[in-house]
């Protein structure tokens, strides 16, 4: 069975995000193996102490190595990528062998899907800045920008997410997409 790594883009326990990566995933389990990756503790990136990795770098790295694909959910933070988001990132394009650029990081040609909860916008400044980094970082963007909920006054003044019938649906079919990306590539 195929095996797909959320990644959230919040911090934050029950963040609109994390709810959307649950409610991704409760739609998603019959048909693949899911996960939610834990990178809190992963520090700033510095190569000063790249090489070796610090031990929960190697642990997250080995789990997204171990994914068939990659499922980031996340806010925008002024319209960009949140900075921890950012810095897994960045840790997770370097190469694996200190100066061996040709073999490339764990996360290129790797699967990846986009979406976002956020304010009016649905996300929309986040998914598209965030689409161009994944390019630049030779990742297997699905979906191009993915896909966006739109928070409404209710959703902040609950914190609960609801997502409609009709977000239900663009979510199934980008649920399709990348199950049958996935189903054609070896492993």
């Amino acid at each position: 069975m195929k095996k797909i790594l959320f990644i959230v883009g919040s911090q934050r326990k029950n963040s609109f995000n994390t709810q959307l990566a649950q409610k991704l995933i409760s739609m998603i389990s019959d048909r693949v193996e899911t996960a939610v990756l834990n990178y809190q503790d992963v520090p700033f990136f510095n190569e000063d102490i790249e090489y070796p990795n610090p031990e929960c770098v190697a642990k997250v790295k080995e789990q997204v190595n171990n994914a068939h694909g990659l499922w980031i959910i996340t806010p925008e933070y002024n319209g960009q990528v949140p900075g921890s988001l950012k810095n897994l990132l960045d840790w997770l394009s370097r190469p694996e062998e200190k100066g061996n650029w040709t073999k490339g990081s764990i996360i290129k040609n790797k699967a990846v899907m986009i979406s976002s909860v956020a304010g009016k916008s649905a996300g929309v400044h986040v998914r598209t800045s965030l689409s161009s980094l994944l390019k630049a970082m030779r990742m297997n963007l699905i979906d191009d920008q993915g896909s966006g909920v739109a928070l409404s006054n209710e959703h902040f003044a609950s914190q609960i997410l609801t997502i409609s019938e009709k977000e239900k649906d663009l979510f199934e079919q980008q649920i399709q997409k990348f199950i049958q990306y996935l189903s054609v590539i070896p492993k």
